[in-house]
């Protein structure tokens, strides 16, 4: 599909698609949004709290998920859905 038709639906400008084009748009689901795409950062925080509960530093928690200086720097209400992912990663690997 063109970038700028789901543009001009996004938008509003386009009114009327196709069956087809609707079908398409609509069978994109969470599990498809892009590495940079936002998302609620509530998840997030509970589980770097639970982390903190259990000992570590922000520092460890910054180094673990790959961060090149030790200052943990993740907004409180917006995440990146690759950010989520690492510390969801980091979360379980620490399940005990």
């Amino acid at each position: 599909m063109a970038q700028t038709v789901l543009a001009e639906v996004k938008s509003g400008r386009k009114k009327r698609i196709r069956a087809r084009t609707a079908r398409r748009i609509l069978s994109v689901g969470t599990a498809q949004r892009a590495d940079a795409a936002l998302v609620p950062a509530g998840a997030t925080w509970k589980r770097i709290d639970a982390l903190l509960e259990e000992g570590f530093t922000k520092s460890r928690i910054a180094r673990e998920l790959g961060a090149k200086t030790p200052a943990l720097q993740i907004r409180r209400d917006l995440v990146t859905v690759r950010t989520a992912a690492k510390v969801e990663t980091l979360w379980r690997k620490y399940q005990w």
